[in-house]
């Protein structure tokens, strides 16, 4: 089993090459290869990516010396303050724009950060630091009937176990009480050598007052400081582990659990949307209702049926439902299609009915079905915004585009997620924007330190207001052709601070002039940025931003990737 590079010619044959025996094959059987990395052109240089892992270098994945180099990636030009009478030159092909501050955005120094890396275990609040916690991973039934995994040294719970570590033991339940059976020998115990006792009172005794946990119980994470994302999201109480709760978020959003001090939890908010479950009342298990109020005397909620009726329940009789509404994970292509990125619905804070696409990755089922359901890819998320009277999808901008290397490539590598703006130029992104970058966030399936936000002219414009609103869940964004209120500037600039921008704008632009944000740009530096590439070029006409950034090549891409939070 040998290491195997696939290398695509001009043609778009493509053939086989070994790095160390230098052996060239057009066809490989699967018994001949170790690990298989996918060569990929990115202007003058060459990058890799591994097909199993997603890792990527720009160096040849060998060990050899003897190795050829790589081409080194473009080299960064000087940074300027002031961009009037800057004289620009078109390339011949691919990226049509000329780097005029910062890097070129395609420097990635030979991290791995530039494709879909398997999710690290997601946590809630544990500890860190012990040598011999690989050993102490713990596959457990919870009430619910729901198998999750438990590390009793690093205390946390995932729902799949992450890669590169084995399981250890298997916990169940024999009248009440949890036993272990080990996984090498087949044998039961009590209790585990070296794991911490399990108090229940402890657990629970600076939960909030009038809170009943309880299994089934349905409640709101808040507090959480070293997992944030997670803040502000329904969940379900699973059971109880070394004076942890054990909760479950929604099914959407990859029935992650997370095992959080009793603290973290708080009572459904007024405005959460619940179903109902186990009701004696059979005919209304199934229907929908929202919070009205929660009475802390009888740990009991008011809930308000569609028919305006209010019925009062505990927190076992509800089942805590997603904003996002009808999200199916399960719904995803091979190869990019016309018109087929799932319409979803979006319920925002105040009840209103949003719309969004999203585009999961083209390899996204197959990944998961790779790793045997034991693992699940963490995917990087771009959220697009699209211009003024445009489509609301990404990727339906025209059908021509679709075989562009630049789409072809987001598809590939991004869960792309397409808001429908349903406001003007002229005015504010809407609020319920944020909610669902928020909401989505949270998801087993995206690496919340890698979400990018871009948009093209009324799209660059809110790109510009969204992440001034909230900097902290971006890791970079990407206004294109973008045009904003003057007015903002100074509160925009201080705002995203030193926040990694990547600006593409055409000067001769007449829609969305780049006279008229050449002050922001200028803000920006004054305020401190040194993390901003602007990107411009001669004669594109505003129209043509779109496949010009998006579809003729992958710079943007990959200057994305190469930042996370």
């Amino acid at each position: 089993m040998a290491l195997w590079i696939r290398i695509t010619q001009d043609n778009g044959k493509p053939y086989h090459w070994n790095p160390e025996t230098h052996a060239v094959s057009w066809t490989l059987d699967e018994s001949q290869i170790g690990s298989l990395w996918i060569a990929e052109k990115n202007g003058d240089a060459t990058y890799y990516w591994n097909k199993r892992t997603r890792e990527t270098t720009w160096d040849i994945p060998t060990q050899r010396s003897s190795a050829p180099p790589v081409p080194p990636p473009p080299q960064t030009p000087t940074s300027q303050n002031s961009f009037e009478g800057l004289g620009h030159s078109r390339p011949s092909a691919g990226w049509q724009f000329t780097v005029k501050q910062g890097s070129t955005g395609v420097e990635v120094e030979g991290n791995d950060e530039a494709a879909p890396n398997p999710q690290e275990a997601h946590s809630a609040e544990f500890h860190e630091g012990f040598d011999d916690a690989l050993n102490a991973w713990v596959e457990v039934e919870s009430d619910a009937g729901q198998l999750y995994y438990w590390n009793y040294r690093r205390m946390v719970s995932v729902v799949s176990l992450p890669q590169g570590e084995h399981l250890s033991w298997r916990a169940r339940r024999c009248e009440g009480n949890y036993y272990y059976t080990a996984c090498d020998t087949g044998q039961s115990c009590w209790t585990i050598k070296d794991m911490p006792s399990f108090d229940l009172t402890k657990c629970l005794a600076n939960r909030t007052s009038g809170i009943k946990i309880e299994p089934g119980a349905a409640l709101v994470l808040n507090g959480l400081v070293e997992n944030s994302e997670f803040n502000n999201h329904v969940c379900t109480v699973t059971g109880f582990h070394l004076n942890r709760v054990v909760v479950m978020l929604p099914q959407c959003l990859g029935s992650e659990c997370l095992a959080v001090r009793a603290e973290k939890l708080q009572p459904l908010p007024p405005g959460s949307i619940v179903e109902f479950t186990n009701l004696s009342q059979t005919n209304l298990n199934g229907e929908i209702a929202t919070v009205e109020k929660y009475d802390p005397s009888q740990s009991r909620y008011h809930v308000r049926l569609r028919d305006g009726s209010v019925k009062s329940v505990t927190g076992i009789k509800v089942l805590p439902r997603s904003r996002c509404w009808d999200l199916d994970v399960g719904l995803s292509s091979p190869w990019l299609q016309w018109r087929k990125e799932q319409t979803c619905l979006f319920i925002d804070s105040e009840g209103n009915h949003r719309r969004y696409s999203v585009h999961l990755p083209l390899n996204f089922s197959q990944a998961n079905k790779a790793t045997k359901g034991k693992t699940q890819c963490a995917w990087p998320m771009i959220f697009y915004l699209h211009g003024s009277g445009g489509c609301s999808s990404f990727f339906t901008h025209s059908k021509k585009t679709l075989r562009s290397n630049g789409l072809q490539f987001a598809a590939s590598h991004f869960v792309i997620v397409s808001p429908s703006c349903d406001w003007t130029w002229q005015e504010t992104p809407r609020p319920w924007i944020l909610e669902l970058a928020n909401t989505l966030r949270a998801a087993h399936w995206i690496d919340h330190r890698r979400i990018y936000l871009t948009g093209c002219s009324m799209g660059g414009m809110s790109t510009w207001e969204i992440a001034a609103a909230r900097p902290d869940i971006f890791a970079a964004i990407a206004p294109v052709a973008g045009h904003h209120r003057p007015e903002r500037e100074d509160g925009i600039a201080r705002s995203i601070g030193d926040k990694p921008v990547f600006i593409v704008h055409s000067m001769h632009d007449e829609t969305c002039p780049a006279r008229l944000e050449e002050p922001l740009w200028n803000k920006l530096v004054e305020h401190g940025n040194r993390q901003m590439v602007i990107n411009l070029a001669p004669a594109i006409d505003h129209c043509s931003m779109y496949e010009r950034t998006y579809c003729d090549d992958t710079t943007l891409y990959s200057w994305l990737l190469s930042h996370r939070l």
